[in-house]
């Protein structure tokens, strides 16, 4: 499926990389039209080669800043998936109604959970305060289990098993909405315009390297940043999180029988 934001994101950029190359040697025609003298050579080389090397930089750091966010979304599917397991076998050993209540209650969280881990931006926000609502039910569903529990350890960790429950869902949530500021967008993407302006007016007239391993450079420069860009849209895009942990439990739950001590 063709993700038209990213084919327009990209096509956006490579057009801005080309404009800023060319407004390079359009400017270096009209202040410099002599070629440089040696020295000059030398001091063009090495501002072109900083400028590359910056932006370099700037490319790994974004790209890394992304890569970080993304595998935190994975990394959380993983631990409130196991969180909502482990709570679910723990309220098995409560050997009462309450106790089974609570294990159907955590069931229809995990597939409310997954619901909106599958879920599209627009949906994503509905299924957010359901499950803000189904955890309220969850609390009211373990007080009265621990209450009906014969050990007083078994409900301690009873408690503690909700907890990590809320926890789970509640960062898991944080960290989803969490995005790489603006302007780390905007000083990418106006780096990399002004290396490639560099990179025109440094080589005006040599049309064969920008149509050449200068284009390939460009495509190169807007594939990664159309990357980091997918990277930093964890509702939408190409690049997603899968849900397959949450999956398993949804499925593992729906088949389970009550777990009896």
């Amino acid at each position: 499926m063709i993700d038209t934001v990213m084919l327009m994101s990209g096509g956006l950029l490579l057009l801005l990389l080309l404009m800023s190359d060319h407004a390079g040697s359009w400017l270096r025609a009209r202040l410099r039209p002599a070629p440089f003298s040696e020295m000059d050579e030398r001091r063009a080389g090495l501002a072109l080669a900083t400028n590359f090397s910056l932006l370099a930089f700037l490319l790994g750091f974004t790209f890394n800043l992304a890569m970080a966010r993304f595998e935190a979304r994975r990394d959380d599917v993983v631990m409130e998936a196991s969180a909502i397991g482990a709570a679910h076998y723990s309220a098995a050993f409560i050997n009462t109604p309450q106790g089974a209540a609570l294990q159907a209650e955590l069931r229809r969280y995990a597939e409310l959970r997954l619901r909106h881990g599958e879920a599209g931006p627009a949906e994503r926000l509905t299924l957010s305060r359901e499950s803000a609502r189904q955890r309220d039910v969850i609390g009211r569903a373990g007080q009265a289990a621990v209450a009906s529990a014969t050990s007083a350890p078994l409900g301690t960790a009873m408690i503690a098993g909700l907890n990590d429950v809320f926890d789970a869902g509640v960062h898991r949530e944080s960290v989803l909405n969490s995005r790489l500021p603006a302007v780390v967008f905007v000083l990418l993407t106006g780096f990399s315009a002004v290396a490639m302006a560099t990179l025109g007016y440094v080589h005006p007239q040599q049309r064969w390297l920008r149509l050449g391993p200068a284009g390939i450079m460009f495509l190169l420069f807007t594939l990664t940043l159309s990357v980091i860009i997918d990277l930093d849209r964890p509702a939408s895009g190409n690049i997603t999180i899968s849900q397959q942990p949450m999956a398993d439990l949804v499925a593992e739950l729906r088949a389970a029988t009550p777990v009896r001590p």
